[in-house]
């Protein structure tokens, strides 16, 4: 359905969430309901959500933001070319995962913005409880798209979400 991000995209993404690491030093620093990014100057030590956190990483945050900023910001250096507002961004990031739940790693990727389940895997089945789990996520999305970018199918069926199985009765032609 919607054009993937490529896996230089998604390493933007990932070095953009790996500069806020030192600033993500509170224990419950991640809220997936939390709006507010620097309503009082604060950025440090403070709780973000997923789109908070990347507005801190690369908004001006010497205005006062909040976690639609972040959405904005990443859909831009995820390479989707959205005209639209803030919704709209939201909508497409949302549906990409979504809809490509191979890629995404699960099925609840259209809860990326609002829920930590969004991030679950195998090693995370909780999903995300901090900034690392997020990370750790997108670094997952980023070597699917490696995979898919070099075309290596055996690499691609080793990375299937848990509850499914590839289908070993249909034979790929060898050329």
């Amino acid at each position: 359905m919607k054009k993937n991000p490529t896996s230089e995209n998604v390493s933007k993404v990932i070095a953009n969430f790996e500069k806020v690491l030192p600033k993500a030093t509170r224990q419950d620093h991640l809220k997936m309901l939390t709006p507010h990014v620097n309503c009082m100057g604060h950025e440090c030590g403070t709780i973000h959500c997923h789109g908070g956190w990347y507005a801190v990483a690369t908004c001006d945050s010497s205005k006062p933001l909040d976690f639609r900023s972040g959405i904005i910001k990443m859909s831009e250096d995820l390479g989707f070319d959205i005209d639209g507002d803030f919704f709209t961004r939201t909508e497409f990031i949302e549906d990409w995962a979504k809809y490509n739940p191979e890629i995404w790693g699960n099925n609840n990727g259209t809860y990326m913005f609002s829920n930590r389940l969004a991030f679950e895997s195998e090693d995370r089945p909780g999903g995300a409880y901090s900034l690392n789990d997020i990370i750790s996520h997108w670094k997952e999305v980023r070597d699917r798209l490696i995979t898919i970018e070099r075309g290596d199918i055996t690499k691609s069926l080793a990375v299937l979400p848990v509850n499914e199985t590839p289908d070993l009765a249909h034979k790929p032609q060898v050329v």
